[in-house]
């Protein structure tokens, strides 16, 4: 694969910030915290990756990268800062090398099955094997190469296989990390159940709350007020609306959300829909009318053939 090729596959993770998460990611246990950087770069990574997965599966002769080195992301600073939302942070070499620091200490990921088909219970992992901090030798320009670990990339080649999310890295800018972490927990559960359940939850408690948060609470209460400061976040700057539920017959020390699709964002997805629907009907009209052009061209024309030969 040439450097073109690899260049057009970053400038698209660029303007197509939209991808499909694994759950098995997203339902992780936090070893160590992470920046809202890290899980901005996170995510990133990861949708460079499918880019370059789903590459490898058009081409005609199949895979072209041949070892993990070849799925690197080597991002200049320039590139790198407009990835993080830092255009306007004159801190963000630092808050960039910090978070490349955070994203190689692993992770604690469930159900992880292997190549061989292996099933593992709990797995750790780091998402980021190495790094690299290159100079050019011309121009000096600085560059990080970042290297996804084998695990990871086994489970984001696997994706589409497994259950997973849609996430939005432009809607991730908004949120803390906290708000991060929520939000895409949340999002993993919004189209699950049916009926009345729809959009429900598992029952949050101190312990989930505190791992989530990568914080120690002793008091529900406590952890509580950050919950609800994420939730207020996720309300007002993305997609869902998030609600605490009542339940009659809950546990004591358990809180229950509902997780649905903002009516606002709903509108907005529908009449994208229904535009890309008709643009599509309005394509096939017009290919059925030109294949009905053509075939009748060439009943026209055998037609004067025939007589030709008569």
């Amino acid at each position: 694969m040439n450097n073109l090729g690899i260049e057009t596959i970053i400038e698209d993770s660029l303007k197509s910030n939209t991808f499909n998460k694994d759950n098995r990611t997203i339902r992780t246990k936090q070893l160590y915290p992470q920046s809202k950087e890290a899980k901005i770069l996170n995510n990133f990574l990861y949708r460079d990756a499918q880019l370059k997965i789903e590459f490898d599966k058009t081409t005609e002769i199949g895979l072209k990268y041949k070892t993990l080195r070849q799925y690197d992301t080597e991002l200049t600073i320039p590139k790198i800062r407009k990835i993080l939302g830092l255009e306007n942070n004159n801190n963000y070499v630092s808050l960039i090398e910090t978070a490349i620091e955070e994203l190689e200490k692993p992770i604690e990921i469930y159900n992880y099955i292997d190549k061989q088909g292996n099933l593992f219970k709990k797995q750790r992992m780091p998402f980021i094997t190495y790094s690299g901090r290159k100079q050019e030798k011309e121009n000096g320009e600085i560059s990080y190469i970042l290297g996804i670990s084998e695990h990871l990339y086994h489970i984001i080649k696997e994706t589409k296989n497994n259950p997973f999310t849609q996430l939005n890295i432009d809607i991730q800018k908004k949120l803390t990390s906290n708000g991060i972490e929520l939000y895409e927990w949340l999002k993993s559960y919004q189209n699950m159940g049916k009926g009345k359940t729809k959009g429900y939850c598992p029952p949050l408690d101190l312990e989930i709350l505190n791992d989530m948060f990568f914080s120690n609470y002793k008091y529900l209460s406590k952890v509580r007020v950050v919950l609800l400061n994420s939730i207020k976040q996720i309300n007002d700057k993305t997609d869902l609306v998030i609600r605490e539920v009542i339940k009659e017959n809950g546990k004591k020390g358990e809180i229950y959300l509902q997780v649905q699709e903002s009516n606002k964002n709903k509108t907005k997805r529908l009449d994208k829909e229904i535009s890309i629907a008709k643009q599509k009907l309005g394509m096939e009209k017009k290919s059925y009318k030109s294949e009905k052009i053509e075939n009748e061209s060439d009943m026209i024309n055998n037609l004067l053939k025939g007589k030709d030969d008569e």
